[in-house]
This record gives structure tokens, C-alpha cells and sequence, in this order.
């Protein structure tokens, strides 16, 4: 499991489909970091986000 703290969402859509070939809902979403570098998420990877400034409950999330 990967925290991305303080990243700003800053699009969605299909990566790799030309623009004829991509459908209504997006299969990834662009997250920018707080050093500026982009990442891109699968929408179905995405568990919790919180607003800016609060900060979520911490959670024990056990190893496999």
C-alpha cells in the first residue's frame, strides 16, 4: 500500500488509447506530489482522500 501525502488531483482519463477509443469514464487519475512530479493511479487502487489540511485516522493494515 502507497500513501501519497499532500498530492493534488489533477486529471483523469485513459493512457495509451487514442481519443476515438477512450469511453465516458476514466481508468486512471493523475496525481501531482508534493515535489511536483506526476504519478498516475488506477481509479480502482484508490481507497480514501481526505481535504487538504485534516488529517485521515490511522489505519493498521496488516501484511500478507
Amino acid at each position: 500500500m502507497v500513501v501519497y501525502r499532500n498530492a493534488r488531483f489533477r486529471g483523469a482519463g485513459s493512457l495509451l488509447l487514442p481519443p476515438a477509443a477512450r469511453t465516458g469514464f476514466p481508468e486512471f487519475v493523475e496525481l501531482e506530489q508534493a515535489n511536483g512530479q506526476s504519478v498516475f493511479i488506477s481509479r480502482h487502487f484508490i481507497f480514501r482522500f481526505c481535504e487538504p489540511g485534516t488529517e485521515p485516522a490511522p489505519e493498521v493494515v496488516a501484511s500478507k
